[in-house]
């Protein structure tokens, strides 16, 4: 997986709760796993870009 397919999940999630954040409701209990997983995969999606980025400055160095 690379930062631009986590990218794409972490935008599905995002989707899926993007009416509660709107309206300022509560979450559900499906919302607030959905927003747990969004949570998770955002982190994935950094720490992926960080890893390309190393590796593109490793590529410019050779």
């Amino acid at each position: 997986m690379n930062s631009k397919e986590a990218f794409g999940i972490e935008d599905r999630l995002l989707g899926e709760i993007a009416e509660a954040i709107d309206s300022g409701r509560e979450f559900t209990e499906r919302e607030q796993k959905i927003y747990r997983a969004f949570l998770a995969m955002q982190d994935l999606r950094l720490y992926l870009e960080e890893v390309e980025r190393h590796e593109r400055r490793q590529a410019e160095d050779l």
